[in-house]
């Protein structure tokens, strides 16, 4: 849901930057700490549990989907505190 405001956030920031600044960067700060977490649960879970085979496409799913969501918010974010 936080990547989906920062997402939907992004044009509107664009056209009224001085008015949406703290929401922009509070969403993608949000969505940049999911991303993040998506990634540290799926290493520990990795560490922890040896599963077979089956489980191989969900972590890929969550490996890709924690990237996407934590490497754009977080390179948006960066170049926005600077």
């Amino acid at each position: 849901m936080a990547g989906l405001a920062a997402f939907v956030l992004w044009p509107i920031f664009a056209s009224f930057p001085q008015a949406l600044f703290y929401p922009f960067v509070v969403a993608l700060s949000l969505a940049g700490f999911c991303g993040l977490s998506i990634l540290v649960l799926t290493v520990v879970d990795f560490r922890n549990n040896r599963r077979g085979r089956q489980v191989r496409p969900i972590r890929a799913f969550d490996v890709v989907f924690g990237l996407a969501l934590a490497a754009p918010s977080l390179l948006e974010l960066s170049s926005l505190l600077r």
